[in-house]
Formats: C-alpha cells, sequence, structure tokens
C-alpha cells in the first residue's frame, strides 16, 4: 500500500510515496518493508525503495538500509 501513488502506462511505472509493502510464504504473513519512496514496474512487480528502508521480518529482526531492489521472478530482495 501507498498513501499516494502515480501510474504511468507508457513506461510501465508507478511512482510510490510512503509505500509499505507485505511479502507472504505459504499464504501466510511474512516480512514487511517500508521506505520513503518507492518505484514498481506494473508489468513485472519488481520494485525499487529508497530513503530510509526498514525491513521486519515475523521473528521481529529489523534491517535498516538506504535502498532495496525487489525481483518478483526470483522472489528475492
Amino acid at each position: 500500500t501507498a498513501p499516494e501513488a502515480r501510474v504511468f502506462d507508457g513506461p510501465q511505472r508507478a511512482d510510490l510515496d510512503r509505500p509499505e509493502v507485505r511479502f507472504f510464504a505459504d499464504e501466510k504473513p511474512g516480512s514487511v518493508v517500508t521506505a520513503a519512496h518507492g518505484e514498481m514496474n506494473t508489468r513485472s512487480r519488481d520494485m525499487v525503495a529508497g530513503g530510509g528502508v526498514v525491513i521486519v521480518s515475523t521473528e521481529g529482526a529489523r534491517l535498516e538500509t538506504p535502498w532495496m531492489r525487489y525481483d518478483s521472478q526470483k522472489d528475492l530482495l
């Protein structure tokens, strides 16, 4: 989810403000990623996020990084 997003059909891109992404494993909620901003390819679902990225696992482990990339085909952060 994101409070605000701008979707562009030509480049198949969505610019996201303050995205919050919840990943699922075997249909169960998994890690949550939050960031200041992000960009998602609306076709491939690949995403790049930046600006104080925080990743929190279901076990409570926390990772902070300036940016992250998600490859949806490989299902890999």
